[in-house]
């Protein structure tokens, strides 16, 4: 009787201890106010940045990964959440910039993902080519009218590692352009 009840209490401990660390590493939950909240807290560890501008929440796939695009400032940016067990989010890094085109890449639990953000504030992009530089991979996308675009595309399986790119910008005729 004596070890079934020390059986007993042990696994409450780590049942507890579990729950506790689940809680304490992934602290937001899953909700689109409690993201914007964790989003205003992480940028706010930069003193001078302007207070971020949730746009989308975006799911990759089915994985336990999601991006949040959002504006700093004029800025265009994209963050990374984790989500544990519990199904609560962790914040694990954030890119910003103000070019009209940016590409990131990010590792989930169903493979790999590159995302594209930019600005077309004069309307002029129509769509992106992005062609892998560290693998054979390329992709063109339609974008959205309005001032800003975030694209997010699946990798192939193959590509399991960082990825960096070049990205095209085509206009209305499908000719490249340079925007500077």
């Amino acid at each position: 009787m004596m070890k079934w009840k020390k059986a007993v209490s042990l696994l409450l401990m780590a049942g507890l201890t579990f729950a506790f660390y689940s809680w304490y590493e992934y602290p937001v939950k899953n909700t689109e106010e409690d993201i914007k909240e964790a989003l205003v807290e992480w940028e706010a560890r930069d003193p001078d940045s302007p207070e971020p501008k949730l746009m989308d929440i975006l799911q990759l796939g089915k994985s336990d990964t999601y991006a949040i695009f959002y504006l700093k400032g004029e800025d265009t940016a994209v963050a990374f959440l984790k989500e544990g067990i519990s199904g609560r989010l962790k914040l694990v890094r954030s890119s910003s910039g103000n070019s009209d085109a940016s590409y990131d890449s990010t590792e989930t639990s169903k493979g790999s993902y590159g995302i594209v953000r930019g600005k077309n504030t004069d309307g002029r992009v129509q769509a992106v080519k992005v062609e892998l530089q560290n693998a054979p991979f390329s992709f063109e996308e339609q974008v959205s009218p309005g001032p800003y675009y975030f694209l997010v595309q699946k990798l192939p399986e193959e590509i399991n590692e960082q990825t960096f790119a070049d990205i095209t910008l085509i206009d209305d005729t499908n000719t490249p352009f340079d925007p500077n």
